[in-house]
């Protein structure tokens, strides 16, 4: 587990301890969070959502907009750590 701190525009959005954090779109969010019963965003939105990778620990997801800059700092004992991505930008 690492505790991730995610900002949004600078300010401190939230700290999650959790195995990773989630960023996807809204067609990108459907499958996901239709499994896991959570809101979807209708695709047309310009718009992020954001939810840690265990929902069963109880923090819903949040959705900024797209042109929101999000940053994360990650602690934990080891230095290295590994990002996924499923698309190119």
């Amino acid at each position: 587990m690492i505790t991730v701190h995610v900002h949004v525009d600078g300010e401190l959005l939230n700290s999650y301890w959790s195995d990773g954090i989630i960023v996807s779109t809204p067609t990108g969010s459907t499958r996901l969070l239709t499994q896991l019963r959570r809101p979807l965003v209708y695709p047309s939105q310009k718009a992020l959502s954001l939810r840690r990778s265990v929902p069963q620990l109880g923090t819903r997801p949040i959705v900024v907009s797209d042109s929101s800059e999000i940053t994360f700092q990650v602690e934990r004992r080891s230095k290295k750590y590994l990002v996924s991505l499923d698309s190119r930008f």
